[in-house]
């Protein structure tokens, strides 16, 4: 076999075990495959609202959304026309805001709900992000996202197509012992795109977050900014809640309140007294940002009452909580 042969037959075999991972990502992956038909759920409720309602409040966030905020309670208790876009932290900040900025249009609201730990590190996505995109028929969102931020080139976005060494190790760990291939279920959903999960014990620990916004963060936020002002939409930034013990939610707060100071640059931000920080474990699920059917109720009524009335928090109050006075 000559050198020449050699080479085609090498490159052959690369082809074809990187388009097989590629079909793996994108057709099988079972946690591809989840937030795939998640996300026709919530699109079938925001056509539904579109064709009632001229507007719509567009959450967008990782888990903290989507295991907090029930779109079907909105509208059904108080006609609020909610759509929850949550997706899964790792998709990352830049898939999960095209998203709804493709959703969006001119009179809407985009409610940003990323939680801080995504937002005071580097955004740019990673495998999931890059998986569920390509998935979604939209690279685009990978490798032309028309923000202040680099774009991934098309021959990385590609060759990320394929699971990781972790992902294939628990997947086996997962046949081999016949469990779940993915925690979550496409049963567990609700018509409006919200997920109910049974409760399990988590870390009593907050989740942390760094001292300032990424430089990332702050390049997207203004490309994000300008990019809504040229639809006309609206952005409000939504501080997710999470489980804080009692005797961790003074820091906590004071944490979120100087995380907040920066996210108002760009954006209002809902007034939420609680400034994130849920004592009651009770109300939580599986983690910190999971809350369970108790605490969604909860929570989408006082999202509803902050949209509803309106109430931004003022430069001075969040210093003043900040401990910057």
């Amino acid at each position: 076999m000559s050198l020449r042969t050699k080479i085609l037959w090498l490159g052959l075999v690369a082809f074809l075990g990187w388009a097989t991972a590629a079909f793996y990502s994108l057709r099988l992956n079972p946690e591809v495959l989840f937030y795939r038909g998640l996300s026709e759920i919530q699109q079938i409720w925001a056509d539904r609202l579109r064709a009632t309602t001229a507007t719509q409040f567009i959450l967008v966030g990782g888990s903290s959304a989507l295991f907090s905020v029930m779109p079907e309670r909105a509208w059904e208790k108080d006609r609020v026309p909610l759509v929850n876009f949550g997706l899964a932290a790792g998709t990352g900040p830049q898939v999960m805001v095209l998203r709804g900025l493709a959703q969006a249009r001119a009179g809407d609201t985009l409610l940003v709900g990323i939680e801080p730990g995504l937002l005071t590190e580097d955004g740019a996505p990673a495998g999931l992000g890059i998986q569920y995109a390509f998935a979604m028929g939209h690279p685009k969102w990978i490798c032309d996202p028309r923000l202040d931020i680099p774009a991934m080139s098309w021959g990385s976005a590609i060759l990320a197509l394929r699971p990781g060494a972790y992902h294939m190790v628990t997947l086996g760990g997962k046949l081999l012992t016949r469990r779940p291939l993915y925690r979550y279920g496409i049963q567990d959903v609700s018509q409006g795109g919200w997920i109910r999960t049974a409760k399990r014990d988590f870390d009593d620990n907050p989740p942390g977050h760094g001292p300032s916004l990424s430089a990332w963060s702050t390049a997207f936020f203004q490309s994000l900014v300008r990019q809504a002002g040229e639809k006309g939409i609206r952005l409000f930034y939504v501080l997710p809640w999470a489980y804080c013990p009692p005797g961790q939610a003074e820091k906590f707060r004071q944490e979120n309140a100087a995380f907040l100071l920066q996210v108002s640059n760009f954006m209002p931000v809902l007034q939420d007294d609680r400034l994130g920080a849920i004592q009651e474990k009770g109300l939580f699920a599986d983690s910190s940002w999971h809350l369970n059917l108790e605490g969604s109720r909860l929570r989408t009524d006082v999202l509803v009452a902050q949209l509803l009335g309106g109430r931004m928090w003022e430069k001075a109050d969040l210093e003043k909580f900040a401990g910057r006075e």
